[in-house]
């Protein structure tokens, strides 16, 4: 403390509250003095150990009501003729605690030397002091038995007290924050670089991830268990560093940047309620998520377990082109800074933290798509389904399309060419779900599909309305995949599939390479019109 704060012992105790940091040694001397003397007391020798009579002690002085360590600590160290020099020490805990030594005996002995053995008056077979007290001027009285680091004025007008001393964490570790994306929150490689754009309020899982612990640690690495809500944790700042995330949609509106952190319960699995959303509006600046003390749950010890989920928002009516969005730091700091501020390696610090991030990740539009189909009996009977495939596709059409930013170089269209196939999509990224007929009867169904593509359904028709028939089938996809231009309620994908039978009339091809079901016989006298 000598070294931090230029304190040395022949001034007066400083005011206020020293700010130190845990399991940092900090160096500090003692020297026991009389009571009108800067001086040392030459025969003055203890081994401060704990014990009852005489300690030094790091006393808990606190009023939060939360704490999970409220112990005070003993100081163990050894004074001889009255100095220790250079000793080093440091503290575990965080808090706030006053630094007191006493030494209740040493002043026990027959104050008056010179003739307590022969004069009977002057002999006190008791303690010749008086208990509980440190009255130190030599009168007729009996001195105080306590010497102690808290006491009045000495002869030069100096006071001395125990010394308030308020520890901090020296660092916040974030090592664990890891940045996924998607539903399963796969780790990021150079084939899943992408997300879907989503609904927050209904969909944060298809997101850009960044999770895991925020905790306050010691200058050596130690949880510290007193960094938590009703005690020492302080509200937080955690900022994300990324690139410009201006994005306008086809009809030229901003599309909304939003961010949804939670952190986790001391149960591991549940998410508290006062989930903080935000929409980020400084589309060039850095996300900023503020938290607040209550964050830090006791039973957590001095730990944050965080999810923070990003994403552009998404409806279903209005297509948006493809960005790219850079995301290059995460930080943490207190809210109030001189809240988290201490001495340490001589100079101020403050309690923070940084972690590099370098993922750069695409943003996409998507859809589930199956084209209009013609099957030709016997397939898409029972022994023989029809496969009609399902394509996960992404929109990018217009002056701001950039087809670089889609995952297939070659990206190729299906029936519009404003959506281009995602082939590395998988089902980490949603799926198109079940399939079933839209009017609700049974005559065709379809299996489930499984979100990884090439994707596909089994179409099976009963045959009970005969052939030629016609009919609009259904996926329901997840949320991000739905998409359709006239109805913003929208909850499932339309597509048309047809069944027909060869029984020898004409028959040809449509432009999505399936079979065409128009009878030769029944126009046999008209132009063919395609």
């Amino acid at each position: 403390m000598s070294d931090e704060y230029q304190y040395a012992p022949d001034f007066a105790t400083p005011t206020g509250s020293m700010q130190l940091t845990t399991d940092y040694t900090y160096r500090f001397d003692i020297i026991a003095t009389g009571h009108d003397s800067l001086n040392q007391v030459p025969r003055y020798t203890r081994y401060f150990n704990g014990a009852a009579d005489y300690n030094a002690t790091m006393i808990w002085n606190s009023t939060q009501t939360g704490c999970n360590d409220t112990a005070s600590r003993n100081i163990t160290f050894y004074l001889q003729s009255g100095l220790m020099e250079k000793e080093q020490r440091s503290q575990d805990q965080i808090g706030q605690y006053i630094l007191n030594l006493q030494d209740i005996s040493w002043t026990a002995v027959d104050w008056r030397d010179t003739d307590h053995h022969i004069a009977a008056q002057n002999f006190n077979t008791t303690d010749d002091c008086q208990l509980n007290f440190n009255k130190s001027t030599t009168t007729q009285t009996q001195h105080g038995c306590l010497i102690t680091t808290d006491h009045g004025p000495d002869g030069n007008g100096r006071v001395y007290k125990d010394i308030n001393i308020t520890f901090h964490p020296y660092q916040f570790n974030i090592d664990s924050i890891t940045p996924t994306i998607g539903i399963n929150r796969d780790i990021i490689t150079v084939n899943n670089s992408f997300i879907y754009m989503a609904d927050r309020g209904q969909d944060a899982n298809m997101s850009y991830h960044l999770d895991g612990s925020i905790v306050a640690e010691s200058f050596t690495g130690n949880p510290l268990s007193n960094f938590v809500s009703n005690c020492y944790a302080q509200p937080l700042n955690i900022a994300i560093s990324r690139s410009n995330t201006l994005l306008r949609d086809e009809d030229n509106n901003t599309v909304r940047y939003s961010l949804q952190f939670q952190d986790i319960s001391s149960t591991g699995d549940a998410v508290i309620a006062d989930n903080i959303d935000l929409n980020d509006t400084n589309v060039d600046n850095n996300i900023t998520v503020v938290t607040t003390q209550a964050h830090f749950y006791k039973l957590l010890t001095g730990t944050m377990t965080t999810r923070l989920n990003l994403n552009y928002d998404r409806v279903v009516d209005t297509t948006v082109n493809p960005i790219a969005i850079t995301f290059t730091n995460y930080s943490v700091k207190c809210v109030v800074a001189n809240d988290c501020q201490f001495k340490a390696h001589k100079t101020d610090k403050e309690l923070e933290a940084d972690k590099p991030l370098v993922d750069t990740i695409a943003h996409y539009y998507g859809r589930s798509n199956s084209p209009r189909q013609k099957f030709i009996y016997p397939v898409g009977t029972e022994d023989n389904p029809a496969v009609d495939f399902i394509y996960y596709e992404v929109y990018c059409s217009g002056a701001t399309c950039d087809k670089t930013l889609l995952q297939d170089v070659n990206s190729t269209a299906t029936d519009d060419p404003r959506w281009f196939v995602n082939s590395r999509h998988t089902a980490s990224y949603g799926s198109a779900g079940s399939i079933a007929q839209k009017s609700g009867d049974a005559y065709v169904t379809g299996s489930n599909a499984t979100g990884n593509a090439p994707d596909a359904t089994n179409l099976v028709y009963t045959g009970a309305k005969g052939y030629p028939f016609r009919t609009t089938m259904q996926h329901s996809p997840s949320r991000w995949l739905i998409y359709n231009k006239y109805n913003v309620a929208a909850v499932n994908n339309d597509f048309d599939v047809e069944f027909i039978k060869n029984d020898g009339t004409w028959a040809g091809k449509d432009r999505a390479n399936s079979t065409t079901n128009t009878s030769s016989s029944l126009k046999s006298n008209r132009r063919s019109m395609w």
